[in-house]
């Protein structure tokens, strides 16, 4: 099977497993809201908060390390183990100990107690099999997925259960412990490997992922730094609006964008030293990203009120256009995901840092010297900001690490999806009124679905022959068409 198949079904995989967790996530919160207070979720939800910033503290890079390499030893495999292990443990125990201080600051004892339980689940996952990040490297995501999944849908009901039992938030921190643990324990089962404590290889894993650790926790704040100025600027009425409309508007990156792009780092990174294979790969693989992110976020543009008014209701329709804004974030995602692959391919690790921190400072300066009056205002020169960083970041990086880069190259190679939204888009507006209906939302999204797809099909025919990229898609999308009618004969 060759790497681009291997990164497509490990994309689409991927996908699935996303998808499907979020979906039993849903039942799961639907089911235990039944049973369990808002007081209970609230605990949790602080514990979560101040739970995601260890998470970011303690992220080794050893899975990136190993999967960016070229060949792997069992040296590097132990080494990445014992990494992981010693910066999880060390981190764990520091959030142990500052349980009580955090809890204070809340002014709830009981957050103490779950925080020292998040600090054990932490130290469990220091534990993770290396093995992992090699079918990770060699795209063998199949018994991940169905392993990651079955352990989701385990600790559902093990909360399900736990809670109609004690009836407390207990049965959601049990539940949170079983998701954490059981995929630990399951790396070992479907990929046997028995890691040793060796740090042979230390120094140079530590070069790689010294920068990763700082970037994402810029990252982080930076991701949330809007929601915690809100927070101290408007009541809690208006912050939930804002909160709910960035949650919806980010479900397309966390659940197609970031699998999406995934498997993509272990196929470029068999071909980095190939010259110009590895840039017409990548501008493949920027341009598949690129095609999804602008369809989904041109939907969230044109349809952010039927969206809403099929998902949430229509008292929640007069904020959706903080959805529209928000869906632009899903093409700044797939550029700043595309860059950050390539730096890390390249081992320009540091170069993430510089670029995450410039990101950071300036959103920090705009929101604090900026008149902002409203949540409008927020959002809309953040997504300004993470817009033009994400443009930024590719440019530079591309340019910086590929000598045959041209950005007028870039800009002519990518203008038929970008043609196509708009094109498609235009002719959906002019046939369906802007109707406040599910209905409406369903037969506009098929017929821009439907153009978008034909046209960029029809345009990347019409140009494959100016270039590499556009023939190498339409060849693939070509062989896809003789599969299927083979099928359907058979």
């Amino acid at each position: 099977m060759t790497t681009v198949r291997k990164a497509f079904l490990s994309s689409i995989l991927l996908v699935l497993l996303s998808v499907g967790k979020k979906l039993v996530g849903l039942v799961s919160t639907l089911i235990l809201a039944r049973i369990l207070t808002p007081e209970d979720f609230g605990l949790v939800a602080i514990a979560t908060l101040a739970f995601g910033l260890v998470e970011v503290l303690s992220q080794s890079g050893s899975s990136q390390y190993i999967i960016t390499r070229e060949k792997i030893s069992e040296k590097e495999l132990n080494t990445a183990f014992t990494y992981n292990l010693i910066l999880k443990s060390l981190i764990a125990f520091i959030f142990y100990l500052t349980s009580p201080i955090i809890a204070e600051f809340y002014g709830d004892d009981r957050i103490t107690s779950i925080l020292e339980f998040f600090s054990l689940m932490l130290l469990i996952i220091g534990f993770e099999n290396p093995q992992i990040y090699l079918l990770k490297k060699n795209q063998e995501y199949k018994k991940i997925v169905k392993m990651i999944f079955i352990s989701k849908i385990i600790s559902t009901i093990f909360a399900i259960s736990t809670a109609l039992i004690i009836k407390n938030y207990w049965a959601l921190i049990a539940g949170q412990m079983i998701a954490y643990s059981l995929p630990i324990i399951g790396g070992y089962i479907i990929s046997p490997y028995m890691p040793r404590i060796e740090l042979k290889n230390i120094k140079s894993q530590f070069s790689f992922s010294a920068w990763l650790v700082p970037s994402s926790m810029l990252g982080y704040f930076r991701s949330q730094i809007d929601t915690i100025i809100i927070s101290k600027l408007f009541d809690s009425h208006i912050l939930g609006n804002y909160h709910v409309m960035k949650y919806l508007a980010f479900i397309p990156t966390q659940n197609l964008i970031g699998p999406i792009t995934q498997p993509l780092l272990a196929q470029l990174t068999s071909v980095k030293n190939s010259g110009k294979y590895f840039l017409k790969m990548f501008n493949v693989s920027m341009f598949t990203t690129l095609f999804i992110a602008v369809f989904i976020s041109t939907i969230f543009l044109f349809q952010h009120k039927n969206i809403v008014y099929l998902l949430l209701g229509e008292q929640w329709v007069s904020n959706s256009k903080i959805l529209a804004i928000f869906g632009v974030l899903i093409i700044s995602t797939a550029l700043n995901n595309q860059a950050t692959n390539l730096l890390m391919i390249k081992n320009k690790n540091k170069y993430i840092l510089i670029f995450e921190s410039m990101a950071f400072f300036l959103i920090i300066i705009s929101f604090i010297y900026l008149d902002l009056n409203s949540t409008i205002e927020f959002v809309n020169t953040k997504v300004t900001i993470e817009f033009l960083y994400g443009v930024m970041m590719i440019l530079i990086s591309s340019k910086f690490l590929i000598n045959s880069f041209s950005a007028t190259y870039c800009i002519l190679l990518f203008s038929p999806i970008f043609l196509s939204a708009a094109i498609s888009c235009s002719i959906a507006q002019y046939l369906f009124k802007a109707e406040l209906s599910s209905l409406n939302l369903i037969i506009w999204s098929a017929t821009f679905s439907a153009l978008y797809f034909s046209i960029t099909y029809l345009t990347i025919k019409l140009l494959s022959s100016k270039f590499e990229e556009l023939q190498y898609i339409n060849k693939k999308i070509s062989a896809s068409f003789v599969s299927i009618r083979h099928l359907n004969k058979s």
